[in-house]
């Protein structure tokens, strides 16, 4: 067991012995409510005195199968379904069902004595989030080659580590922390012995570092036997540099994927943050709400990729809040999951009747839990990204892009913050498209959008909006920093060589930037930037302007 697994574990624990200590007062309370049933004065009375039994053995059914208490669980959930059943007769309670209170309390606190069952929480826990790589190795002895590859791969973000030769690449790779290796094959026989080394190095669980091979050969024979030398991608030369940043992309992007967002809506604390660290220890980001009536601003302040929701909780079911909700275009797509103690097959098909999407119960094992949250999680994923992705960049698109400056500006609004929004364009791209073909302008966009995802912080937001058209929103940002950030992306922009038959090329870009609250809402906002992106153009192109709304006319930066 690993140090991570280790303070996993302890945490759990801590809040397991902290649940623990807490149920004697649980069932003081119980016993309580128990002897004011038995002296009730009237069935008003009575009623809601079961009533609030009801709430208690519902609430101990749920948190007794979370943290290991089975027996506790099932007496509890006995319980719930008696008092559930006089409640809907309607009577004063009878002397029966005040017995049978008493008596599931006495069983109630024999099972709170018995120690707590559950499954091993570290194997339990799969993890989904993967590693995040920092950095390429570039395998080439030529330095003309390599300081040409280093130069260009360097404009877009990625650090490369290079070596003459493949002998020090085992001990690197044992250290970690490479995204993918760029080997120019033509110099080496040794595909096989680093076959072999890799094979023998990397265990089981890693995943396998991601190989392209540069070369000139272009047989199959020279393919095949680099695929037995556990090739990922073969470029022949002469390569353009943006043919290994689409394949770096393809071939990392796979390994990077962001980790599941996961939003808790239970009124039970210590369910909620027990839940909440076995699905943090799965690699997830998870936040907690226990307020119904704060649920749309909570979504839109985190944006959650599943809703893991209570089925009962006090003043607001969860029936009820599916169809707030599912109300709400904007998220429909978010899955919901209802997470409850309730075992009665009806009253689940109910729940998923009314917009839920899976129905657990509180007593489901904390593997099933994990895995049923993820891969609803990465179904959601995967179509979200189908419906708001660019094809060509992977950037949202147009309709994303106006659907979230509007949700940023109504944070900032909430908040009291600033929202930067910049608008660009490549500057003379039909040139691009005449004189190198729509291949290479494919290349050029993808290499700004490239640029653009890697120089910006990860909160802000990219999509491409038309054809070499850029929107990004830079929530908290004012007018300076905004402008020096994008003024920067335009100079590293305008000095990467881009190449294609014809020979080497350099591209520029024009933007203009407008700023919230000066410009107060998401149109007026675009226009804005719009008219300050064709003022740059007026002025020469290849410049950032700055909307001014003090005298509706952009200004310099």
């Amino acid at each position: 067991m690993n140090d991570s697994d280790r303070l996993f574990q302890k945490r759990v624990q801590k809040i397991r012995e902290d649940y623990a200590a807490r149920l004697p007062a649980q069932l003081d309370e119980i016993e309580s409510l128990a002897n004011a049933l038995n002296v009730a004065r009237d069935k008003e009375d009575s009623l809601n005195i079961l009533k609030a039994i009801h709430a208690n053995a519902h609430k101990l059914s749920g948190s007794g199968a979370t943290f290991g208490f089975d027996e506790v669980s099932d007496i509890a959930s006995i319980l719930e379904q008696l008092t559930q059943v006089a409640l809907t007769r309607d009577k004063a309670v009878s002397a029966e069902i005040q017995s049978q209170v008493t008596q599931f309390l006495v069983e109630l606190r024999e099972a709170a004595g018995v120690s707590p069952s559950f499954e091993e929480d570290a194997t339990a826990t799969e993890k989904h989030k993967i590693n995040k790589f920092d950095r390429l190795v570039l395998i080439e002895p030529d330095p003309t080659q390599a300081k040409r590859i280093e130069s260009e791969l360097s404009n877009f973000g990625f650090q490369l580590e290079r070596l003459e030769s493949p002998r020090k690449l085992t001990e690197i790779l044992e250290n970690g922390g490479v995204s993918a290796i760029i080997w120019d094959n033509d110099f080496f026989g040794e595909e096989h012995l680093f076959s072999q080394e890799k094979k023998s190095s990397d265990a089981p669980s890693k995943p396998k570092t991601p190989l392209i091979f540069l070369s000139e050969n272009a047989s199959t024979k020279a393919r095949l036997e680099a695929v037995r030398a556990g090739c990922d991608a073969y470029v022949l030369k002469p390569f353009n540099t943006a043919e290994i940043v689409d394949i770096l992309d393809d071939l990392t992007e796979k390994r990077e994927a962001h980790p599941y967002r996961i939003l808790i809506v239970d009124d039970d604390p210590d369910v909620a943050s027990f839940n909440k660290i076995i699905l943090e220890q799965a690699g997830m980001i998870v936040d907690i709400s226990s307020d119904p009536l704060v649920l749309v601003e909570k979504i839109l302040d985190f944006t959650p990729e599943l809703i893991l929701l209570d089925l009962y909780m006090e003043g607001c079911s969860g029936l009820e809040i599916a169809r707030v909700i599912r109300q709400n275009n904007a998220f429909t797509g978010i899955p919901i999951v209802f997470f409850s103690s309730e075992t009665e097959q009806e009253s689940q098909l109910d729940a998923l009747r009314q917009g839920a999407d899976d129905f657990l119960t509180k007593a489901t094992g904390h593997r099933k839990l994990v895995e049923s949250v993820a891969i609803r999680s990465r179904r959601f994923r995967a179509l979200n990204l189908l419906m708001v992705q660019d094809s060509l960049t992977g950037l949202l698109n147009h309709t994303s892009t106006k659907q979230a400056l509007e949700t940023e500006i109504t944070r900032a609004q909430r908040s009291k913050t600033t929202v930067a929004f910049v608008m660009l364009d490549i500057d003379k791209f039909k040139r691009v498209n005449d004189n190198h073909g729509h291949q290479v302008g494919d290349w050029v966009i993808k290499s700004l959008s490239r640029l653009l995802k890697q120089r910006l912080r990860s909160g802000d937001i990219v999509g491409r909006v038309g054809g070499e058209e850029f929107a990004v929103v830079l929530p908290g940002a004012n007018a300076e920093n905004a402008f020096i950030t994008m003024d920067k992306i335009r100079v590293v922009f305008s000095e990467i060589k881009h190449q294609s038959p014809q020979g080497e090329f350099h591209c520029t870009f024009s933007g203009g930037i407008a700023i919230y609250p000066k410009t107060p809402n998401a149109v007026a906002l675009t226009n804005a930037a719009d008219h300050a992106l064709y003022d740059a153009k007026n002025r020469g192109r290849d410049q950032i302007v700055l909307f001014d709304p003090q005298t509706a006319e952009p200004t310099p930066g």
